[in-house]
């Protein structure tokens, strides 16, 4: 198993020097964009609540050993504070829009493919209760491993588990009804 070297990164981001603040925004900076702008629906509003994490990391006293969990953590508590202060709710807010999940496209019509598989997907996501969303979306897009999906949302792994699990059910599912 490969150790995470985040840590070692942060001492040295605290210690002022420049390169592990480079490699850290490297790391995190656009995943967890992406990852608020699925709360926010709004990029620039990711950014800030980015750049403010960002910030916490610098000035808090303690690295967590899940520091991938803690950081997302971190975030989603950011996003839903902003959600509530702007007297927003989660269940209306909209998944990513194609470009934050882009992989690479080649060529017209393999962009156009993708495009309308993406929108589908996307479609059968929103359908789905946040609770399942969420989890789904940590799994499957950030690429978080269900301990850290637990650390993040504060529940059981073995809820999560279970969330996965039916998200993926219902998302089969609508699958089968739609494609028939």
């Amino acid at each position: 198993m490969q150790q995470d070297m985040t840590p070692s990164l942060v001492i040295k981001l605290r210690e002022g020097q420049q390169e592990a603040a480079a490699l850290l925004d490297k790391i995190y900076r656009l995943r967890l964009i992406r990852f608020c702008s699925s709360y926010l629906g709004n990029r620039e509003e990711a950014e800030d609540v980015v750049q403010d994490v960002f910030y916490t990391i610098l000035v808090n006293d303690t690295i967590p050993s899940n520091f991938r969990g803690w950081i997302y953590e971190i975030c989603r508590n950011r996003c839903i504070d902003r959600l509530r202060a702007a007297k927003r709710r989660l269940d209306d807010q909209s998944l990513p829009s194609a470009s934050y999940l882009a992989a690479q496209e080649t060529g017209k019509l393999t962009r156009l493919v993708k495009g309308e598989q993406r929108a589908r997907i996307l479609q059968r996501l929103a359908s789905l209760p946040s609770e399942q969303r969420e989890v789904l979306l940590l799994r499957y897009i950030e690429g978080l491993s269900r301990p850290e999906i637990a650390t993040v949302l504060a529940i059981p792994e073995k809820l999560v588990k279970h969330r996965i699990y039916n998200g993926i059910s219902k998302l089969r599912d609508t699958s089968i009804t739609n494609d028939s």
